[in-house]
């Protein structure tokens, strides 16, 4: 799930701290960042209205009132983009007043026009999707596709933003399952050849420095099946090189949200059974080799709805680790990921290193307590 939304800069993007990302999707107004998105492995995702502007930017033209001169610009980015893989995003927040004044219905139009050019310009199977709204909305999705429907169009991907500080970051697995079962592998939609879910914007902008925030939107968008996903980026981190405000621009140290990112992505493929009995400390584990930069758990608490212990004690069972170390003794570290704003870290504070015996295949340990908003990386050693 880690992807992220502009915020780096052509022709020198802080490719040393992207690397360890891993990242499979960006959002980007820029093409000329392509070739150095795909050689990170993500996918290019293109917000055409990015280019065209918006009503809180001034002097907005209504792409509905100005349809030859919006069509001339599509052509134009379509043309420039020939041969790119790509994402197309045709309309970013059209539910919002600083990105469409205009009816649903005029939004409906627009969309299904731009399609049909993208797919004239490009072939059949170019790739586009909406509606990007701005949060978690199954009756404006419904209207959407149902119009799609009727036009004859495709869309092959589902998109909005997950940003609410308010609720609970685990309402997110909830929205993509529902989003799966009502659009995805709905009959009544084949044929707009919808396949793919995209989270294309996540993390509000009062949780964007906090780490066990950032954990729990990776936990439920995994949980829940989302196929793609992309960090938010607020106020300048959009333009100045941080990733979404994952490192200090100035000089590329991390931020403490990085750490959990790049823990996160080296264990994406090698996932295993965790959890916890409290609901707002969410646990990815991963078979990572033992040793080394590696670390076999992620432990988080993330705050909003229902966290009110400022620290809470925690306890951690490792099982079944023979699968990645071979004697009867292993070491444990644990490392504190902090909340400190904006302010960088980097080397983590160890708060637990203990060698201890392995019975019965488990170690059971203590690692102390873990304040609201941080995150506890857990790290295992061959003795």
């Amino acid at each position: 799930m880690n992807g992220f939304l502009n915020s780096i800069h052509y022709p020198d993007p802080p490719s040393e701290r992207i690397k360890p990302l891993r990242p499979k999707l960006w959002r980007s107004n820029d093409l000329r960042q392509h070739g150095a998105i795909q050689s990170w492995g993500a996918k290019f995702e293109g917000p055409l209205s990015d280019g065209w502007g918006y009503p809180l930017n001034g002097n907005w033209k209504p792409p509905y009132e100005h349809i030859a001169a919006w069509e001339a610009f599509v052509r134009r980015i379509a043309e420039l983009s020939r041969g790119k893989e790509i994402y197309w995003d045709i309309w970013n927040e059209p539910d919002t007043l600083g990105s469409w004044h205009g009816t649903q219905d005029a939004f409906f139009a627009i969309w299904i026009r731009t399609a049909e050019i993208l797919r004239q310009t490009l072939g059949p199977d170019t790739k586009v999707g909406g509606p990007s709204t701005s949060s978690f909305q199954p009756a404006f999705f419904e209207a959407f596709l149902s119009s799609c429907l009727r036009a004859g169009c495709e869309v092959n991907f589902l998109c909005w933003h997950e940003l609410e500080p308010w609720s609970d970051i685990a309402l997110v697995e909830k929205n993509v399952r529902y989003v799966r079962k009502e659009y995805v592998e709905n009959p009544r939609f084949q044929t707009l050849k919808l396949r793919e879910i995209h989270v294309n914007e996540y993390v509000g902008e009062v949780d964007q420095y906090r780490p066990a925030e950032a954990l729990a939107y990776l936990f439920y968008l995994e949980r829940g099946g989302a196929d793609y996903a992309a960090r938010s980026c607020w106020g300048t981190h959009c333009e100045d090189n941080s990733i979404d405000g994952l490192i200090d621009p100035r000089n590329q140290e991390p931020r403490a949200p990085w750490w959990v990112h790049a823990y996160y992505a080296a264990g994406c493929e090698l996932r295993v059974k965790a959890g916890s009995n409290f609901g707002h400390v969410v646990v990815i584990g991963q078979a990572t080799p033992a040793g080394g930069n590696h670390v076999q758990a992620l432990i988080g608490y993330y705050g909003h709805e229902g966290a009110t212990a400022q620290r809470i004690p925690v306890e951690v069972r490792l099982s079944g680790l023979s699968h990645i170390i071979k004697g009867r003794r292993a070491n444990i570290k644990a490392m504190r990921i902090p909340d400190i704003g904006v302010r960088t870290i980097s080397t983590l504070q160890v708060v637990y290193d203990q060698t201890l015996d392995v019975v019965d295949d488990r170690v059971s340990f203590n690692p102390g307590n873990l304040a609201l908003h941080e995150v506890f990386a857990i790290r295992l050693e061959e003795v």
